[in-house]
């Protein structure tokens, strides 16, 4: 075949998570990633290599998750979402397509990504956006909530909120230290996590010993691209927060974090902070003394995933 008619695509793709191990192909579970490709796959008859953009976690949704695959198809750029849709779930569509320069990727060429995270603010729970959101039925004090946001405005070593995850997909045990990372469970297990822990006094909990981070490189980051854990200078882990909203309608308070990288399950500790504010658990100067992870790592539960979004990818 002529190299000269290879096209690169680029898709924009909205999917609900829940029934999904996240967006990364595995080999013994379900994933968005794996489902497109073989969708894909079927409609121009050969094997392709599907790039995405953000590697959402198991149970997470996407409104504007980006990705991208070479292919010799001549098939109209119109018509493609529709050939790929006819060979998916209902949980996930390709929402649109167009073709894009041949080095494009999804994923490395992003310069940032927006997720929001819902929180149903209401004593009673709701039936139908149960999925697609967590219920949080105390007093939430949204001023303070807004303060302690403005913490993570600007770049910052974000290690104090990351989890961990070994590269063959199984759980990391490890301690509390900036170099040995932080000790996380499974993504998709939310049911065992609990608001009412007390949260114990950041420096009550640094024991001032040093380790050596156990992961063998390249660390896997959720969305944002592979580096190595022993990269020069130590911004490996440092993060350019750009926006952070708090915002509430109604019974439903609306989390916008947009950067131009996500460490594994960040997203979902920062809410878990910002709710530990906003119960009145947490002072919002307290903030700082996680971003200051020489020393602190936020070791309390972190948000469900079925509240996030990745709502879209800025290149």
């Amino acid at each position: 075949m002529n190299f000269l008619d290879e096209r690169n695509i680029k898709l924009i793709i909205e999917y609900d998570g829940t029934n999904y191990k996240g967006w990364q192909t595995q080999a013994h579970a379900s994933s968005i990633q794996s489902t497109i490709k073989s969708a894909i796959e079927k409609m121009t008859g050969g094997n392709i290599i599907l790039i995405g953009a953000g590697r959402t976690d198991s149970g997470v949704h996407a409104k504007g998750q980006v990705a991208n695959f070479h292919t010799h198809t001549k098939l109209s750029i119109d018509l493609l979402p529709l050939a790929i849709n006819a060979h998916l779930p209902y949980d996930i569509a390709v929402k649109s397509a167009e073709e894009v320069p041949l080095d494009f990727n999804a994923r490395r060429d992003a310069k940032a990504r927006e997720y929001m995270y819902i929180i149903n603010n209401h004593r009673s729970r709701t039936a139908l956006k149960r999925l697609y959101s967590y219920q949080v039925p105390f007093l939430l004090d949204i001023k303070v909530m807004k303060r302690a946001a403005g913490y993570f405005l600007g770049e910052h070593d974000f290690t104090g909120f990351m989890g961990a995850q070994r590269m063959d997909g199984r759980k990391q045990k490890t301690g509390n230290l900036r170099d040995v990372i932080a000790r996380s469970d499974d993504a998709g297990d939310t049911t065992k996590q609990s608001w009412g822990r007390e949260i114990a006094s950041p420096s009550a909990r640094n024991d001032g010993k040093a380790g050596r981070n156990p992961l063998s490189p390249p660390y896997q980051e959720e969305d944002s691209r592979i580096l190595s854990p022993f990269a020069e200078g130590g911004r490996r882990w440092i993060r350019n927060i750009m926006k952070l909203d708090v915002k509430k309608k109604d019974d439903f308070l609306y989390i916008t974090v947009k950067a131009n990288g996500f460490l594994i399950h960040m997203v979902r500790y920062m809410v878990a902070a910002l709710l530990e504010v906003g119960k009145g658990k947490m002072k919002p100067e307290d903030i700082k003394l996680y971003l200051e992870p020489s020393r602190n790592k936020w070791t309390h539960s972190r948000a469900p995933a079925r509240g996030l979004f990745l709502m879209k990818v800025e290149y």
